[in-house]
């Protein structure tokens, strides 16, 4: 079995891109253009969950730190914090 990066051992909680996709609207958090739930793993607009502040920065598995956003966008913004985790520890 293997274990994500940055995912503590024991911690199998699951969240689905259609939730995250409710709660939040079909829109990249990046780059405010819109998503579709049908796009396939690896083309650039499927709809990737996205840790607002990363894990290597401190970030948790939390849904207050998850969105969606485009593959291509996340893979950008790698493991780099944006403006938006201020609101998160603010």
């Amino acid at each position: 079995m293997w274990q994500r990066l940055g995912v503590p051992k024991g911690d199998v909680s699951l969240v689905s891109r259609a939730y995250l996709a409710n709660r939040d609207g079909l829109k990249c958090h990046l780059c405010k253009r819109g998503l579709g739930l049908t796009t396939k793993h690896p083309e650039p607009g499927y709809a990737s969950i996205d840790h607002v502040l990363p894990l290597s920065e401190g970030g948790t598995n939390d849904l207050a730190n998850l969105r969606l956003a485009h593959l291509v966008c996340n893979l950008r913004k790698r493991a780099k914090a944006m403006g938006e985790q201020l609101a998160l520890i603010g």
